[in-house]
C-alpha cells in the first residue's frame, strides 16, 4: 500500500515534522545498553519515558520516510543513525507536548477531525476498490487474447420474457457452433453486433487481440477464463448477451512508438509519378542516408503526422484499428532505428520506422498510468456499488418511505420544487446507515449534485436518489470506521496527529516566544557579533525604463565625468523619462539578472535589457567592503539561531526529564533479512555460467 498517492501529503508531513523535531546532538546516541536499566527489552534502539522503541517498529518508521523498504534497505548506517536521533527527538517532543495539554486544544482536534474525513474516503477506496482493480489490469496486461464473440442485444431492464428469449436465442447458437458450425458463420448472419457484417475489426465476429481495460469487464472476465479453442458459455453484460470464441493468449507484445511516411494511391493532377513510384523514390532516399524526419516532414502526404517528422506516437499491437498489414510491418522490426518495406493498407502506401520499444514496467511503475486507465472504466463505479450494499447489509438501514413520498407529494427531490417544505419536515430524520441519522433536507442536498442516470418516472427518480444516497451515506460510514478497523490507518492518523502536536509545541514554545525575546535576541547577537557579517558586495544599480532608449540617453553619461551617484540623482529629477532606481548587493553569482553587472568595470553599465515588460540597464557601482551586520540587518539570522539554541536546550532537559537512552549499535541489524536475500541474489547473478570467463 506504500504506492497510494494519499500517502504522500502524510509523508512529507512526517519528514517536515522530523526535520522540525530538533537538532542532532553528539551526545545524545548513548554509549551502549545500561546496565542500570535491565528491563529494556533486547531488541530496543531506544528508550524513552519508561516506552521502548523496538528494531521491528524503527524498521517501519524508517522505511515509511524514504518511500518503502526498498529504498530503506539501500541505506547506510549513517543515515539509520541520523533518523534515530530526530525520531526519538520527535517522540519526546509530542510526549511534552501531550503533558501541557496540547493534543485537548480545540482547533488541533478540529484540524484533526477535517483531515480524518478528506483522507478515510479515498483511503477506503484506494485500497478496497481501486488498487485490486489495478492489479488485475497489470496481471492481464501481461497477455494478450485473440477472441471472436456473438452478441444478442437485450436491454438491462428488459422484461423477463424478452431476457429468456435472448438467452434461449443464444443457446441455440452455442450448440451449434459445438457441433461443428463455423462460428465466424454464425456471426455474420446473426451476430448484432453490427461491426461483425464489416469487413473491419470485428468482421465475422472477430475482434483480434485485446488486454485488460479495453474490454467491458465481464467481455475481460470470461475471455481470460476461457481457455483457448473453447467456446464459452453463455454470458451477459451490459448490452445484452454474448458467446465468445478464444483463438489464441500469448504474453503481452510491448508498444512500439513509431513513425511513418505515407503516399496516398490517388496522385494529384500536379504529380506524374506514381504513388508507387514516388515512395519508392522516398525510400531511396532513406537507404541513401537521408534522416526520416527530413523525408516525412518534407514529402509525407499525411500531413498531420508530417508536420512532427512522422511520429505517430505510442502504438499498442492490441489496437484494433491498426490495418493488419501495417502492424505486421512495424512490430517486425526488431531495432530502433530500423524501417520497413514499402507496404500497403487501405490508407495508401507506407515506410514504417521503429523509433523505440517499451520497457516493461512494473506494477509500482505504472500506477498512475493503470489508475488513470481505471477512473474511465465501468467496473470502478461498479465495484463501489458493490461494496456500499455489502456496507448497508453488515450495518444495516432503514428508509422511511412513507414520510418521503408525503413530504414529497408527487415532485422530484430538487431543492427550487420543495422551497415552500416546513422546517419541521425538512429536518425530520428519514433515512438511517448504521447509527448514523439523516434528515429529508440532507437527502434533498445531495440530489442537488448527485450525478444521477435521467429516468423520466418521478417515482422511480426518487428511488434512485434514494439508492444512491444510501450507498453514499454506507461509504461514509465505513470509512467513518477506519481509524478503529484499520491499524495503517490508525498510524497514518497518528502520525498525523503527532506531527500537528510538534508544530504546536514548536510554535508557543520556540518559534513565537523567540521572535517575541527582542531583548534575548539583542543580547545574543551582541555576544557573538562576529557571526553576523557581510562579505565583499558588488553595488549594482539597475535602472528600469519603458523603452530601451530612454536608458541609452541615461547611460551614455557614464565615464565622461558622471559618476554613478550623480547619474543617480539626475535620473530621479528626469519628469520626462519615467524611471525606476533600485540597488542590489551581490556576493557573487546567484543566477539572476544581476549576474551581467558583476563582469563590468565600476562605473559601466550594461545594454539595455528587455525583462518582464520593460527595458532594465544594470550599474557596476563598485565595492562594498565586508562589515558587521546591525541587529536589525541581522535579525532574521539570529533569530534562527537563537531558536536553534532554545531548542537544543529544551531536548537536553526532556533527554533528562524522560531518562531517554539511545542504542545506535542495534541498528546494524536493521533489515537484516532483506539484506540477505539482496547479498544473496547478487552472488547467485555473479556465478552465473553467463558472467562467469572461461
Amino acid at each position: 500500500m506504500a504506492n497510494l498517492e494519499i500517502r504522500t501529503p502524510l509523508r512529507s508531513l512526517f519528514l517536515i515534522a522530523l526535520t522540525v523535531a530538533g537538532i542532532a546532538v553528539a551526545g545524545c546516541s548513548g554509549a551502549g545498553r545500561s546496565t542500570s536499566t535491565p528491563n529494556i527489552p533486547p531488541d530496543a534502539v531506544a528508550h524513552i519515558a519508561g516506552q521502548s522503541l523496538s528494531l521491528d517498529e524503527f524498521e517501519t518508521r524508517y522505511a515509511r520516510s524514504v518511500g518503502g523498504r526498498q529504498q530503506a534497505i539501500e541505506d547506510s548506517l549513517a543515515e539509520y543513525r541520523d533518523f534515530l536521533n530526530r525520531y526519538t527527538d520527535f517522540r519526546m517532543k509530542v510526549l511534552y507536548a501531550e503533558e501541557l495539554g496540547f493534543d485537548q486544544d480545540t482547533t488541533l482536534l478540529s484540524e484533526i477531525d477535517a483531515y480524518r474525513k478528506q483522507l478515510a474516503r479515498p483511503y477506503l477506496l484506494e485500497r478496497e476498490i481501486m488498487e485490486p482493480i489495478l492489479r488485475q489490469l497489470y496481471e492481464r496486461r501481461q497477455q494478450i487474447v485473440d477472441a471472436s464473440h456473438i452478441l444478442v442485444r437485450v436491454a438491462e431492464d428488459a422484461s423477463p420474457a424478452d431476457t429468456l428469449a435472448a438467452f434461449t436465442k443464444l443457446m441455440a447458437m452455442r450448440d451449434s457452433v459445438m457441433s461443428g458450425v463455423d462460428f465466424g458463420d454464425l456471426a455474420f448472419r446473426n451476430s448484432e453486433d453490427p461491426s461483425a457484417r464489416g469487413d473491419g475489426p470485428g468482421g465475422r465476429g472477430r475482434l483480434g487481440y485485446f488486454s485488460g481495460g479495453q474490454m467491458v469487464e465481464a467481455f475481460e472476465n470470461v475471455g481470460y477464463s476461457t481457455p483457448v479453442g473453447d467456446v464459452s458459455p453463455v454470458f451477459r453484460s451490459q448490452f445484452g448477451y454474448h458467446i465468445l470464441q478464444v483463438h489464441d493468449r500469448r504474453g503481452r507484445v510491448p508498444d512500439r512508438w513509431a513513425s511513418h511516411i505515407a503516399v496516398r494511391e490517388l496522385a494529384s493532377t500536379t504529380q506524374q509519378a506514381t504513388p508507387r513510384e514516388r515512395i519508392e523514390a522516398l525510400r531511396a532516399r532513406l537507404l541513401a542516408g537521408e534522416e526520416f524526419r527530413v523525408v516525412a516532414t518534407e514529402k509525407s502526404e499525411d500531413t498531420q503526422s508530417g508536420s512532427r517528422g512522422g511520429q505517430l506516437g505510442r502504438v499498442a499491437f492490441t489496437t484494433p484499428q491498426l490495418p493488419p498489414a501495417f502492424k505486421d510491418a512495424l512490430f517486425a522490426l526488431e531495432k530502433e532505428g530500423d524501417f520497413s518495406d514499402i507496404i500497403e493498407t487501405s490508407y495508401g502506401l507506407h515506410i514504417v520506422r521503429l523509433d523505440q520499444i517499451e520497457v516493461p514496467q512494473t506494477f509500482e511503475e505504472s500506477y498512475e498510468e493503470l489508475k488513470m486507465t481505471a477512473s474511465r472504466l465501468p467496473r470502478v463505479r461498479a465495484a463501489e456499488d458493490r461494496m456500499a450494499l455489502e456496507i448497508r447489509e453488515k450495518q444495516g438501514i432503514f428508509v422511511d418511505t412513507t414520510a418521503i413520498l408525503a413530504t414529497l407529494n408527487g415532485r422530484p427531490f430538487r431543492a427550487r420544487d420543495i422551497l415552500e417544505t416546513p422546517a419541521a419536515e425538512m429536518q425530520r430524520i428519514v433515512i438511517g446507515v448504521g447509527t448514523q441519522r439523516f434528515t429529508f433536507g440532507d437527502v434533498v442536498n445531495f440530489a442537488e449534485t448527485a450525478n444521477q442516470a435521467y429516468i423520466a418516472d418521478t417515482l422511480g427518480r426518487v428511488y434512485q436518489t434514494i439508492d444512491m444516497f444510501l450507498n453514499n451515506a454506507a461509504l461514509d460510514y465505513e470509512a467513518a470506521q477506519l481509524e478503529s478497523t484499520n491499524e495503517d490507518f490508525k498510524g497514518i492518523m497518528g502520525e498525523f496527529r503527532d506531527g500537528l502536536l510538534l508544530f504546536k509545541l514548536m510554535e508557543d514554545s520556540i518559534w513565537t516566544a523567540a521572535a517575541r525575546d527582542t531583548a534575548s535576541l539583542v543580547a545574543y547577537h551582541d555576544a557573538r557579533v562576529d557571526s553576523f557579517s557581510f562579505p565583499d558586495r558588488t553595488r549594482i544599480v539597475s535602472v528600469r525604463a519603458k523603452s530601451d532608449s530612454s536608458l541609452r540617453a541615461i547611460t551614455a553619461h557614464l565615464g565622461h565625468g558622471v559618476s554613478v551617484k550623480d547619474l543617480v540623482a539626475t535620473a530621479s529629477r528626469d519628469t520626462v523619462n519615467v524611471v525606476e532606481i533600485d540597488t542590489t548587493y551581490l556576493a557573487g553569482p546567484n543566477n539572476s539578472i544581476y549576474d551581467r553587472a558583476l563582469g563590468l568595470s565600476a562605473g559601466q553599465a550594461t545594454e539595455p535589457i528587455l525583462n518582464a515588460g520593460s527595458f532594465i540597464a544594470l550599474i557596476n557601482d563598485g565595492t562594498e567592503p565586508a562589515r558587521l551586520k546591525t541587529f536589525t540587518e541581522a535579525r532574521s539570522e539570529v533569530l534562527s539561531a537563537y531558536q536553534e539554541l532554545q531548542e537544543a536546550k529544551l531536548l537536553a532537559r526532556l533527554r533528562k526529564k524522560y531518562a531517554t537512552q539511545l542504542f545506535p549499535e542495534q541498528l546494524v541489524g536493521l533489515y537484516a533479512e532483506e539484506k540477505q536475500r539482496a547479498a544473496t541474489a547478487k552472488i547467485t547473478d555473479l556465478t552465473a555460467p553467463e558472467n562467469v570467463n572461461d
